[in-house]
């Protein structure tokens, strides 16, 4: 019995092309089967090592993701502090400036009142 490679159909031995799919390339039925289970068996294997890859980088994901994720969440905790101190900082500053501002005036002032006081003495 010859096989036609391309389509898997049984072809007339005096044929000389496939009558459903027109190829001229032809095999023994023996030689089709041998081939289509060392085919099967290959990709068998290739499946094997495709779920085992798939359930690898799973475990990997499933481990991995979490600590990204906690890693991400410290770094945006630090930063939350950086920017609540920058924050705290700007505040105070803004707070210091002002009594500065404050204390400058009344220390103009009072050097003023004193200069005040001492020309009228001298008057």
């Amino acid at each position: 019995m010859i096989i036609c490679k391309n389509c898997a159909n049984e072809v007339d031995e005096n044929e000389p092309y496939c009558h459903y799919c027109s190829h001229d390339m032809y095999e023994s039925l023996e030689i089709y089967q041998t081939s289509s289970i060392n085919n099967i068996q290959k990709l068998n294997t290739k499946k094997r090592r495709l779920t085992t890859l798939l359930v690898a980088v799973t475990i990997i994901t499933c481990f991995s993701i979490p600590i990204l994720m906690s890693h991400k969440l410290n770094h945006n905790v630090a930063l939350l502090k950086q920017s609540s101190n920058k924050k705290y900082n700007n505040v105070a500053q803004i707070h210091y400036n002002k009594i500065n501002k404050k204390v400058n005036q009344q220390t103009e002032t009072s050097k003023v009142l004193n200069i005040r006081k001492h020309n009228k003495k001298q008057l």
